[in-house]
């Protein structure tokens, strides 16, 4: 697809694996320092908190600036707060508190970054290509979670500042090969005088165009519900499996179990496409995850319940592929960011729930009641995926129909 694509996947495949190195230890560390379930919980809607102040606003500006110097400044300013951690650590002077704003100053630059990158891929590839470099991109993060967790739980056990430092340096290897990328990650672009006014009225835009889009509106809600359920059950799996004396590494090697079905799936995932309808793709993937909600209340050992997380996952690139590469095709470029503002802000919005509300269940329940109610929640989350109208008609349309579509 290209080399322009492949320095980009490569650059953010490092930055992947990065983040999910220091994923791992951020509840760690936060549990070490507060000895508070509730807190970690806090902790991990603190770095995706963001995305509900600035996901709307920032959407609008990455359809003014340059996506390709914005993505670049995003991944500086995030190895520079990461570099702020290490210090701390190495120096034992860090604080709860500065982990807090560590993690939000973290998720800020990810909110500019990841609603620039989505209008930037369809301008990397073709656009026949777009499907499956999406698919690329979900193997990449896949395999970032396969390798990440055990490799941030080894490191947290030599020094707690390495996942921290590999997390930081991964993100200099993102804006490098940005860098070296010389095409425009966006259409040409007429300047446009701003105000205040005209900032508020592009946010409108863009939310009135995915709210008009019957398909679009359904899945950014099927989605959230399932980013919630899937960030409280990664919480509580954490949580439970320490409560019981699990290490680190432990931890660390149960959720790379997990992400081994991300990998495999995203493997598998040109071959699901051409062997299952899109609809069936659409709905099911609801319902997947009220199961595995359901089964891990159980009360399985560590590795079973990485592998039951993992084979719901498993089906997880193939709906991004067929779902965020039709809504991707039928967003216009000069709406891309202030879309992907909507759609992110209910989907990572769900992401920062998730933990929140893991953390509140994991300290008045018991682990199999948290996952149970978790399993309500996903039930009813697929069930109103299953009504919707706009996924049952939800099929391969030709090019010409798409672009008809993205006009309206």
């Amino acid at each position: 697809m290209g080399s322009d694509f492949r320095r980009y996947w490569i650059g953010e495949a490092l930055s992947n694996l990065g983040t999910r190195t220091g994923s791992i230890a951020y509840p760690l560390l936060a549990l070490e320092l507060t000895h508070s379930p509730a807190l970690a919980g806090v902790l991990g809607f603190v770095r995706w908190a963001p995305w509900f102040v600035l996901a709307l606003p920032a959407g609008a500006i990455v359809d003014r600036i340059d996506r390709r110097r914005l993505m670049i400044a995003c991944s500086l300013g995030a190895a520079l707060v990461l570099g702020s951690v290490v210090a701390a650590l190495a120096s034992d002077h860090l604080t709860y508190a500065h982990l807090l704003v560590a993690a939000a100053a973290e998720g800020i630059f990810a909110v500019l970054f990841t609603i620039a990158e989505v209008g930037a891929v369809r301008h990397l590839v073709a656009e026949d290509d777009l499907p499956k470099a999406l698919a690329q991109n979900t193997a990449r993060v896949s395999a970032a979670w396969l390798v990440g967790p055990p490799l941030g739980g080894v490191l947290y056990a030599v020094q707690r500042f390495l996942p921290f430092l590999v997390d930081s340096a991964s993100y200099v290897a993102s804006a490098v090969a940005l860098v070296s990328i010389r095409r425009p990650f966006h259409e040409a672009r007429e300047a446009r005088p701003w105000s205040v006014g005209s900032h508020v009225a592009e946010i409108r835009e863009g939310i009135a165009w995915v709210w008009r889009h019957d398909f679009v509106r359904t899945s950014t809600m099927l989605v959230g519900g399932t980013n919630f359920i899937s960030n409280a059950v990664a919480l509580l799996m954490i949580v439970v499996v320490r409560q019981q004396g699990g290490s680190a590494p432990e931890i660390g090697f149960m959720m790379s179990c997990a992400a081994a079905g991300s990998l495999g799936g995203a493997v598998a995932a040109n071959w699901l496409h051409r062997v299952t309808s899109p609809r069936t793709i659409a709905v099911a993937y609801p319902w997947l995850a009220a199961a595995a909600a359901l089964v891990l209340a159980f009360g399985l050992p560590p590795l079973a319940m990485g592998c039951v997380y993992g084979a719901w996952i498993f089906f997880g690139p193939t709906w991004d592929a067929v779902v965020g590469g039709r809504r991707v095709l039928l967003t216009p470029d000069a709406l891309q960011g202030r879309a992907s503002s909507v759609i992110g802000l209910v989907a990572a919005g769900a992401v920062a729930l998730g933990p929140l509300v893991g953390g509140v269940l994991a300290t008045w329940l018991s682990g199999s009641q948290a996952f149970l109610c978790l399993a309500v929640f996903g039930i009813a989350i697929a069930i109103a995926g299953t009504a919707a109208r706009s996924l049952a008609a939800f099929d391969d349309q030709p090019r010409a129909a798409l672009a008809e579509e993205r006009g309206t």
